[in-house]
Protein backbone atom coordinates (compact mmCIF):
# COMPACT_ATOMS: atom_id res chain seq x y z
CA UNK A 1 0.00 0.00 0.00
CA UNK A 2 1.42 3.23 -1.02
CA UNK A 3 0.80 6.27 1.42
CA UNK A 4 1.50 9.77 1.38
CA UNK A 5 2.00 11.60 4.81
CA UNK A 6 2.82 15.58 4.12
CA UNK A 7 3.85 18.14 6.68
CA UNK A 8 5.10 15.56 9.23
CA UNK A 9 7.73 16.62 11.93
CA UNK A 10 10.91 14.25 12.56
CA UNK A 11 11.20 13.23 16.04
CA UNK A 12 14.24 11.11 16.09
CA UNK A 13 16.91 10.33 13.35
CA UNK A 14 18.94 7.36 13.52
CA UNK A 15 21.36 5.88 11.01
CA UNK A 16 19.22 4.31 7.92
CA UNK A 17 15.73 5.46 9.73
CA UNK A 18 14.07 8.37 11.11
CA UNK A 19 10.82 8.69 12.77
CA UNK A 20 8.02 11.26 12.14
CA UNK A 21 4.73 12.75 14.20
CA UNK A 22 1.76 14.92 12.90
CA UNK A 23 2.19 18.38 14.12
CA UNK A 24 -0.76 17.46 16.63
CA UNK A 25 0.57 14.21 17.91
CA UNK A 26 -2.45 12.04 16.65
CA UNK A 27 0.18 9.42 15.54
CA UNK A 28 3.85 8.56 14.38
CA UNK A 29 5.75 5.68 12.47
CA UNK A 30 8.97 4.96 11.35
CA UNK A 31 10.35 5.92 8.12
CA UNK A 32 13.26 3.64 6.28
CA UNK A 33 15.30 6.28 4.83
CA UNK A 34 18.88 7.11 4.10
CA UNK A 35 17.42 10.58 3.45
CA UNK A 36 19.58 13.01 6.12
CA UNK A 37 16.69 14.97 8.30
CA UNK A 38 17.50 16.40 11.91
CA UNK A 39 14.89 16.56 15.10
CA UNK A 40 12.25 19.42 13.87
CA UNK A 41 12.69 19.13 10.79
CA UNK A 42 9.27 19.16 8.63
CA UNK A 43 8.83 16.73 5.89
CA UNK A 44 6.69 15.21 3.30
CA UNK A 45 7.28 11.31 2.88
CA UNK A 46 5.91 9.11 0.49
CA UNK A 47 6.18 5.16 -0.03
CA UNK A 48 5.62 1.78 0.92
CA UNK A 49 3.90 0.70 3.99
CA UNK A 50 4.82 -2.25 5.88
CA UNK A 51 5.41 -4.20 9.18
CA UNK A 52 8.58 -5.16 10.45
CA UNK A 53 8.98 -6.92 14.11
CA UNK A 54 5.25 -5.82 14.62
CA UNK A 55 6.49 -2.25 14.33
CA UNK A 56 4.90 -0.13 10.91
CA UNK A 57 7.02 1.39 8.56
CA UNK A 58 6.89 3.16 5.87
CA UNK A 59 9.91 2.55 3.39
CA UNK A 60 10.34 5.46 2.16
CA UNK A 61 10.30 6.24 -2.11
CA UNK A 62 10.31 10.09 -1.63
CA UNK A 63 11.49 12.38 1.29
CA UNK A 64 10.71 16.48 0.84
CA UNK A 65 12.54 18.65 3.70
CA UNK A 66 10.77 21.31 3.92
CA UNK A 67 13.18 22.90 6.46
CA UNK A 68 13.38 23.42 10.64
CA UNK A 69 10.00 24.07 12.44
CA UNK A 70 9.46 24.38 16.60
CA UNK A 71 10.74 20.74 17.59
CA UNK A 72 7.72 18.45 19.30
CA UNK A 73 7.75 17.82 23.14
CA UNK A 74 7.60 14.32 24.67
CA UNK A 75 4.99 12.46 26.05
CA UNK A 76 5.54 11.57 29.64
CA UNK A 77 4.30 7.28 30.60
CA UNK A 78 4.52 5.02 32.82
CA UNK A 79 5.73 1.54 31.78
CA UNK A 80 2.79 -0.03 31.90
CA UNK A 81 0.80 2.62 29.27
CA UNK A 82 4.29 2.34 26.91
CA UNK A 83 2.88 0.75 23.70
CA UNK A 84 -0.84 0.59 24.47
CA UNK A 85 -3.42 -2.05 22.89
CA UNK A 86 -3.79 -2.87 18.94
CA UNK A 87 -5.18 0.33 16.63
CA UNK A 88 -9.13 -1.00 16.18
CA UNK A 89 -8.31 -0.69 12.48
CA UNK A 90 -5.77 -2.84 12.09
CA UNK A 91 -3.49 -1.25 11.93
CA UNK A 92 -0.30 -0.81 14.06
CA UNK A 93 -0.86 -4.13 17.15
CA UNK A 94 0.01 -2.37 20.41
CA UNK A 95 2.47 -4.58 22.74
CA UNK A 96 1.46 -7.90 24.97
CA UNK A 97 -0.69 -6.89 28.02
CA UNK A 98 -0.85 -3.46 26.20
CA UNK A 99 -3.60 -1.45 27.80
CA UNK A 100 -4.83 2.25 26.66
CA UNK A 101 -4.00 4.28 23.32
CA UNK A 102 -1.43 3.26 20.92
CA UNK A 103 1.34 4.83 20.99
CA UNK A 104 3.67 2.93 19.06
CA UNK A 105 5.70 5.65 16.69
CA UNK A 106 5.65 8.69 19.16
CA UNK A 107 8.30 10.58 21.05
CA UNK A 108 7.89 9.62 24.65
CA UNK A 109 9.54 9.85 27.80
CA UNK A 110 10.12 7.23 30.70
CA UNK A 111 11.74 6.56 33.66
CA UNK A 112 13.08 3.84 36.13
CA UNK A 113 15.62 1.53 37.55
CA UNK A 114 17.81 -0.25 35.73
CA UNK A 115 17.21 -4.43 35.97
CA UNK A 116 19.78 -4.97 33.31
CA UNK A 117 22.17 -4.18 31.09
CA UNK A 118 23.54 -5.52 27.66
CA UNK A 119 25.92 -4.64 24.90
CA UNK A 120 23.33 -2.23 23.13
CA UNK A 121 20.55 -1.92 25.11
CA UNK A 122 18.98 -1.90 29.17
CA UNK A 123 15.44 -2.57 30.74
CA UNK A 124 13.79 -0.14 33.07
CA UNK A 125 11.36 -0.87 36.28
CA UNK A 126 9.16 1.43 37.17
CA UNK A 127 7.30 -0.39 39.01
CA UNK A 128 3.72 -0.23 37.18
CA UNK A 129 4.30 -3.26 34.86
CA UNK A 130 6.29 -5.16 32.63
CA UNK A 131 10.39 -3.78 32.41
CA UNK A 132 11.22 -1.56 29.29
CA UNK A 133 13.70 -2.72 26.65
CA UNK A 134 15.39 0.28 26.11
CA UNK A 135 18.08 0.37 23.09
CA UNK A 136 20.64 2.81 22.51
CA UNK A 137 22.74 3.94 19.40
CA UNK A 138 25.91 3.53 18.71
CA UNK A 139 27.06 7.02 19.82
CA UNK A 140 24.98 6.86 23.72
CA UNK A 141 26.15 5.42 26.59
CA UNK A 142 24.61 2.73 28.71
CA UNK A 143 23.48 2.95 32.54
CA UNK A 144 25.09 0.95 35.25
CA UNK A 145 22.93 -1.70 36.82
CA UNK A 146 20.47 -0.07 39.37
CA UNK A 147 20.99 3.35 38.61
CA UNK A 148 17.44 4.83 38.77
CA UNK A 149 17.51 6.65 35.09
CA UNK A 150 14.96 9.03 32.90
CA UNK A 151 14.78 8.15 28.89
CA UNK A 152 13.39 9.73 26.10
CA UNK A 153 13.07 8.11 22.79
CA UNK A 154 10.63 6.79 20.47
CA UNK A 155 8.10 4.30 22.08
CA UNK A 156 8.60 1.33 19.59
CA UNK A 157 8.27 -2.50 19.90
CA UNK A 158 10.14 -5.44 19.16
CA UNK A 159 9.22 -9.14 19.32
CA UNK A 160 10.65 -11.76 21.92
CA UNK A 161 9.30 -15.41 21.38
CA UNK A 162 5.70 -15.03 21.22
CA UNK A 163 5.57 -11.60 22.70
CA UNK A 164 5.60 -7.74 21.24
CA UNK A 165 7.69 -6.26 23.96
CA UNK A 166 7.72 -2.26 25.09
CA UNK A 167 10.74 -0.83 23.78
CA UNK A 168 12.08 2.65 23.68
CA UNK A 169 14.69 3.67 20.99
CA UNK A 170 16.72 6.10 23.06
CA UNK A 171 17.47 9.31 21.46
CA UNK A 172 19.52 11.17 23.58
CA UNK A 173 21.52 10.95 26.83
CA UNK A 174 19.74 9.82 29.81
CA UNK A 175 19.20 11.37 32.89
CA UNK A 176 20.39 9.88 35.51
CA UNK A 177 18.46 10.55 38.88
CA UNK A 178 20.01 9.90 42.92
Amino acid sequence: EWVVAPGKIVTAAFDGFFYIEDPDRTSGIKVISGELVNVGDAVDVEGALGTMGNERHIQAGRVQNLGPVTALGTLGMTNRALGGNDLASGGQLGVTGGEGLNNIGLLVSVCGRVTSVGADSFTISDGSGPDVKVVVPDTLSIPSLDAFVGVTGISSCEVDGPDTVRTVRMREAFVAFP
